[in-house]
């Protein structure tokens, strides 16, 4: 099983704070919570959602593959009930 951790974006401040344990005190104060995905990063780094994820994509072009790098929002998506980019 996942954990659940939130953190959250303290716009005034313009910091990130870890390890959220009161999620209702942060939603209450207008801060903007991310929760964590489960998923790590090649560094080991927890991604949560909303993290800007840079990537490649790999599409066929005219018989021939076409890798495309390009940047990826991790979202979640309420049609699939997991998280995306």
């Amino acid at each position: 099983m996942r954990e659940i951790n939130f953190r959250a974006w303290a716009e005034l401040a313009q910091e990130m704070i870890e390890d959220i344990a009161n999620v209702k005190a942060y939603q209450s104060q207008g801060f903007y919570l991310m929760q964590y995905t489960g998923l790590l990063d090649k560094n080991g780094r927890e991604i949560y959602e909303g993290d800007i994820i840079r990537g490649t994509k790999k599409l066929v072009v005219d018989d021939k593959l076409t890798t495309l790098k390009r940047l990826f929002v991790c979202e979640y998506s309420n049609e699939f009930a997991r998280f995306s980019l």
